[in-house]
């Protein structure tokens, strides 16, 4: 079932760009597609057909249609969202030691997901993580 409106084509137009773009930079045939594109994916299906856009995209079919079938289901405001923890760090008192320099210092973030899926980082000295996108891809990760 194809839609011939035009905003269902651009859609469709703009998420074979994407895919494409990310296909290019990734490196590597077996890549896991990222969970944003298959949620852009889910919905362009939606008004422009799962056959149409798994053809136009190159996504798997029957993945992009379980998807689809999945989201149809559970409606947005049953799904779990996840939820932004703020970290704060300890307050220092002056009776504690003196904190250890940078290239000493070393913070600890643990995530485990529903599954029992755990994932650790270290990070020392002075570096920069980005942990919101490493949640987002481990507790978007299907296994």
């Amino acid at each position: 079932m194809e839609n011939h409106n035009s905003g269902g084509t651009k859609a469709l137009e703009t998420l074979t760009s994407k895919v494409s773009q990310w296909r290019a930079g990734c490196g590597t045939k077996r890549a896991r597609v990222p969970e944003d594109l298959w949620e852009e994916a889910v919905v362009v299906a939606r008004t422009s057909g799962v056959f149409a856009t798994a053809k136009a995209t190159r996504l798997h079919y029957s993945v992009l249609k379980k998807r689809v079938e999945q989201a149809k289901q559970a409606p947005a405001s049953e799904r779990p969202s996840p939820t932004f923890i703020e970290v704060a760090p300890p307050a220092v008192e002056w009776s504690q030691p003196p904190l250890p320099s940078e290239s000493e210092s070393k913070t600890v973030v643990e995530f485990e997901g529903r599954d029992g899926g755990r994932l650790r980082v270290e990070v020392t000295g002075k570096s920069a993580v980005d942990l919101v996108g490493l949640a987002r891809e481990f507790w978007g990760s299907t296994r």
